[in-house]
């Protein structure tokens, strides 16, 4: 049985080719229909459905001080990744964490809204968007290990010499410490050779692509109702709460009957 602090190696399946060389690639793990799910607050829920595009953020901005260290750490070195620029959007694989909301809600004013997406779904849009982008479309599940080895997979990669660096950045970015192992984290990742932007943009027909819409069950009732309304007259979307059907998936998922296979 491999011990879970062990190094994992990550196996890619090519999903698709466009004409100019763009690729997109699934992680052999990670099941084609899986569910992922992200969070995200309320107002940039409602601009999913308004511009239909997802958003890929870059790293660089991120405000935890591991990942923005992290992030400079492989890309912010002199080496071969250096004039690599790169996007990423987190998704969870669970579906039932209260802790998940509380986490998501943290120093945030606005209430959290959750979407349910289709890893195939996310994929197929990511084709659609290779076809006119020169880039290389990523997304797995991420690898836990300790800081030691991250830090050699870093070094290793930096001094080596490569004509493809998009999977060895690939890579390195589905990798965080043991620590946020209780995630359960899904990365997707746009990796091309443009100047880095502050976002990179996956278009989507959000009423297809997301599944379900949910709001966080510490959002006040009155925010509550006004989320509810405002899908509803705006996009036609019903919001779930995260009531009996959050007790339920918990219930089944301790009786050893997945309600939902992943």
């Amino acid at each position: 049985m491999r011990n879970r602090s062990s190094p994992q190696s990550i196996r890619w399946r090519q999903e698709s080719r466009s004409p100019n060389g763009s690729k997109v690639f699934r992680e052999d793990r990670l099941n084609a229909s899986a569910s992922i799910y992200h969070y995200l607050e309320y107002p940039h829920a409602l601009s999913i459905f308004s511009e239909g595009r997802l958003r890929l953020a870059n790293p660089m901005r991120w405000t935890d001080p591991y990942e923005h260290g992290w992030f400079k750490t492989v890309f912010g070195r002199p080496g071969p990744l250096q004039q690599t620029s790169a996007y990423v959007l987190c998704w969870s694989r669970s579906r039932f964490d209260e802790p998940a909301w509380r986490m998501a809600g943290f120093q945030r004013t606005n209430p959290i809204i959750r979407i349910r997406c289709r890893v195939r779904d996310i994929l197929a849009a990511a084709s659609a968007l290779s076809q006119e982008r020169p880039g290389s479309f990523f997304t797995g599940k991420v690898c836990y290990e300790s800081e030691e080895k991250l830090l050699r997979r870093a070094e290793s990669v930096q001094a080596a010499e490569m004509k493809d660096v998009t999977r060895p950045a690939a890579n390195l970015l589905l990798r965080r410490r043991n620590a946020f192992r209780f995630e359960k984290e899904i990365r997707t990742v746009w990796l091309d050779r443009e100047p880095q932007n502050t976002a990179l943009f996956l278009p989507i027909d959000a009423k297809s692509v997301v599944k379900q819409v949910m709001c966080s069950p510490h959002a006040h009732p009155d925010q509550r109702a006004k989320i509810h309304q405002e899908f509803q007259e705006r996009f036609g979307i019903e919001v779930s709460n995260p009531g009996l059907g959050v007790t339920r998936d918990r219930l089944l998922a301790r009786a050893g009957n997945d309600p939902q296979t992943t």
